[in-house]
């Protein structure tokens, strides 16, 4: 009888503890969901911060692919026959490409730096490429034409 006593209350005890652990596991459970929880949130955020900046990228290359360098070059390769050439023509836009994409990664660096706050990169409308200045010496250039000019030879 004092056996069966001692093995119940061995019984009890082992229980209690096991309850207490289950209580502790599942406070420890619960602690790590809410962490999973919150780190979840977080990639999710992470992940539209993403999507944003590869719309941007994507929308920053459309408008450098229709720059008058990119239209020249894939204007040529149209009109060329010879495969070098294309070849040559092909590499000359992969370059120019290059050098676009290294420009602005480099002004995106600056700004994720919080070396500048705001970069503003203007273009010119494709098929006007000229200066402002380009027109002032045009007008220079036909005032001068109408002008009788005397020289020695």
């Amino acid at each position: 009888m004092e056996g069966c006593q001692r093995r119940e209350s061995e019984k009890l005890e082992l229980m209690e503890k096991l309850a207490t652990k289950n209580a502790e596991l599942q406070s420890e459970n619960s602690a790590l969901n809410d962490k999973v929880m919150a780190l979840s949130v977080e990639v999710q955020s992470q992940k539209m911060g993403l999507q944003s900046k590869e719309s941007n990228l994507d929308e920053l290359n459309s408008r450098l692919s229709k720059c008058n360098i990119c239209t020249q070059i894939k204007t040529n390769m149209v009109e060329t026959k010879d495969q070098n050439a294309r070849m040559e023509l092909n590499r000359t836009r992969e370059q120019h490409l290059l050098k676009q994409r290294f420009v602005f990664g480099f002004l995106s660096l600056l700004v994720e730096l919080k070396v500048l706050k705001k970069i503003k990169v203007s273009f010119l409308m494709v098929g006007h490429t000229h200066e402002d200045i380009d027109q002032v010496f045009s007008r220079f250039s036909v005032w001068l034409n109408m002008q009788l000019l005397h020289y020695q030879d």
